[in-house]
């Protein structure tokens, strides 16, 4: 009976430390799985007044900034119900400008990470280079440019909170082990993006944003460094053919001044 009562006592003191890092887990999770019946019904819609191809990306994209509104209302009203809850180290945070300079550090170390994933990738795996996720939402974007905003502003922001402050950051309070969370978040962080070829393109930016998320001790720090990435592959894939164009263009006249 008192074992019992023990193990009672340990499952709810578990629950009340982290029930708000489970609820935000669930909101992510569930707030995914809804927007399969809304693309269904949003797909109707668009399709019957565009082409096929802008009916699907106005269906992805207006979908997702629906989705994302809503989660980002209840993961926030989740946290305003938890006290302490980005109490996660012992140490203070670092000042938030601070925070940002470490994450725009985060940032370069999350691409250096992806291109060293790439060689690996294509040299020991065989792997064709390039992201059909990222080619896709790219293509989304030029058609309609509301879906900038989740890929710019909301995925780094739900995304950190969810991988880094409810999954990282609960993993760490329980173990004190940086790599467990780290690994356990990155591997989730890659399979919820669906290119699990590409596990390794994934795994280097959550380890980028994991490492300023312990450093700083501020879930700002890894938002500013998902938020630099995500806008620097952005404007890129955006302009792709004019930077190709410029890049052909000097090639053209160094090779004129040879």
């Amino acid at each position: 009976m008192n074992r019992q009562s023990f193990s009672l006592r340990s499952i709810g003191s578990f629950f009340k430390e982290h029930w708000a890092g489970l609820a935000i887990i669930a909101t992510f999770v569930i707030s995914h799985l809804l927007s399969i019946p809304l693309q269904l019904m949003m797909f109707k819609y668009f399709i019957a007044r565009y082409e096929q191809l802008d009916a699907f990306a106005y269906t992805i994209s207006y979908t997702m900034i629906t989705i994302n509104i809503l989660a980002a209302v209840i993961i926030a009203i989740i946290i305003s119900r938890k006290q302490n809850f980005w109490q996660v180290f012992q140490e203070p945070r670092m000042h938030p400008i601070a925070s940002i300079g470490l994450g725009f550090v985060g940032f370069i170390l999350a691409m250096i990470g992806q291109a060293v994933a790439a060689v690996i990738e294509t040299k020991l795996f065989g792997i064709e280079p390039g992201s059909a996720n990222t080619e896709t939402l790219s293509v989304i974007s030029q058609i309609s440019p509301i879906m900038i905003i989740s890929i710019v502003i909301f995925a780094p922001l739900l995304e950190e909170i969810v991988f880094r402050r409810a999954i990282f950051g609960g993993l760490y309070k329980m173990t004190h082990n940086f790599w467990l969370g780290a690994v356990v978040s990155g591997l989730l962080f890659a399979v919820v993006h669906w290119e699990l070829e590409h596990l390794l393109m994934y795994l280097m930016p959550a380890f980028a944003f994991a490492f300023v998320y312990y450093i700083s001790r501020s879930i700002i720090a890894p938002i500013a460094a998902h938020f630099f990435m995500n806008s620097f592959v952005t404007i890129i894939q955006l302009n792709y053919d004019k930077l190709e164009k410029y890049v052909e263009q000097t090639q053209n006249f160094i090779h004129w001044l040879q």
